[in-house]
């Protein structure tokens, strides 16, 4: 009985004296790959370039690309009237674009010179 008792108390401070260990946050690797995938497309952009970035909380911004880092990128972007540069994880982008303000108004110009000789040769074959 002694000896049942003392294995009991000798297995109770061993226990007590073992910390359980925090479990490591995995990653795993669909999430390995994407952080590549996004480091990829920021590399292609030239420093300074007007970029547009989405978080995977579904958010936009949009600024000039900073430097990159191996952990993310900084945008400098304008915040209630002011230059202000963030600094954001790879691990919370979801993509980076080159973003080109012209080019939307580029395509409603195509748009109309299209429609103008559309009308225009439609005219001329009414005559």
């Amino acid at each position: 009985m002694q000896r049942l008792l003392f294995v009991f108390l000798l297995g109770a401070m061993v226990v007590q004296g073992q910390q359980p260990s925090q479990p490591s946050p995995a990653v795993t690797p669909a999430e390995t790959a994407r952080q590549q995938r996004v480091k990829e497309q920021a590399i292609v952009i030239p420093q300074g370039a007007t970029v547009e970035v989405r978080l995977l909380d579904g958010k936009k911004l949009r600024g000039r690309l900073g430097q990159l880092t191996n952990d993310g990128l900084a945008i400098r972007s304008v915040f209630e009237n002011k230059i202000e540069e963030r600094t954001i994880s790879f691990a919370d982008i979801k993509s980076v674009r080159y973003y080109n303000s012209i080019l939307p108004r580029m395509t409603i110009n195509y748009i109309i010179i299209a429609a103008t000789a559309a009308a225009s040769i439609a005219l001329a074959a009414t005559r």
